[in-house]
């Protein structure tokens, strides 16, 4: 089982990350950015207790852990290795 702090890092990340392409979507004011915080930080709070009991919540936060995981860790490695002319190569026949 997953801890509560772990839990309210990705909780918090997600929330950073939803407001960020919110704020670049939609272009808000400081207020507006601040309102928009409060806001979507009390629904991912709601959010968690919510879900925080349940099996669901525990089966969520290891897959994204895992996909996180293996993003970062081989993924990103090959896309930066790889330049476009490269993988352009690859696919010629």
């Amino acid at each position: 089982m997953t801890t509560d702090f772990t839990s309210l890092v990705i909780v918090g990340a997600i929330v950073s990350l939803l407001i960020q392409f919110i704020k670049n979507t939609v272009g808000t004011s400081e207020y507006g950015t601040l309102a928009m915080v409060v806001v979507i930080s009390l629904l991912g709070a709601w959010a968690y207790m919510a879900l925080a009991d349940t099996k669901y919540w525990d089966t969520f936060l290891k897959v994204l852990l895992g996909a996180g995981g293996i993003y970062s860790l081989l993924i990103q490695r090959f896309e930066s290795k790889l330049t476009t002319d490269e993988v352009k190569g690859m696919f010629k026949s």
